[in-house]
């Protein structure tokens, strides 16, 4: 696997996101942060929606999104279709938009329902889907995603900055290292996910 051509490109609206984003993706070449709202920057291959397991998209980051493209309905029809009704975490739809803007939105769920998310490694875990799930498509179709328009996860929902970020960019290097599944990588990956 190798995220070699896929451009992660964060959005955080303050001083304090953007330089923590900075500090943990520091020299990461695909990785860029911009300071603006995630409405402000388009046109990118894929925007994605973090949320919960139903796709209620009420608050926060994804409320913005379905205003922009007025999504909610089509996800939740996937997600009926796809997973019975819940989608867990862990797990990354990608689905086509019809907008001039974004060829494709990422839904990913970071908790079943609006909890709080410290002390748990749901950021790492829905962040690794996303990546896997961009990289798998990209396998399978001629129309790749180059571009992916990203917040960060979990701080719309009372989830520690630093935590977040450091979850997001340990799925972004452990991915990057290509490990095979055995026990000595496990243990690699629990060392770097210790809360």
């Amino acid at each position: 696997m190798s995220l070699l051509g896929i451009k992660i490109i964060f959005v955080a609206n303050n001083h304090k996101c953007c330089s923590t984003i900075n500090k943990y993706f520091n020299n990461v070449h695909d990785v860029k942060v911009i300071r603006c709202t995630i409405s402000q920057l388009k046109p990118v291959d894929c925007i994605v929606c973090p949320g919960d397991s139903y796709a209620t998209m009420e608050n926060g980051i994804n409320r913005t999104i379905n205003t922009m493209l007025n999504i909610k309905s089509d996800i939740q029809c996937y997600i009926n279709d796809t997973y019975y009704g819940e989608q867990p975490v862990g797990t990354t739809t990608i689905l086509n938009v019809n907008n001039d803007d974004y060829k494709y939105i990422a839904y990913v769920p970071i908790m079943r329902y609006n909890v709080n998310m410290n002390m748990t490694h749901n950021i790492y875990t829905a962040f690794r889907s996303l990546l896997v799930a961009v990289m798998e498509h990209n396998k399978h179709n001629n129309n790749n995603i180059r571009t992916v328009l990203c917040p960060v996860f979990g701080i719309d929902d009372d989830m520690d900055l630093e935590e977040a970020v450091h979850q997001m960019s340990t799925a972004y290097g452990i991915l990057s290292m290509n490990l095979n599944c055995n026990k000595k990588n496990k243990e690699l990956i629990n060392k770097y996910l210790i809360i």
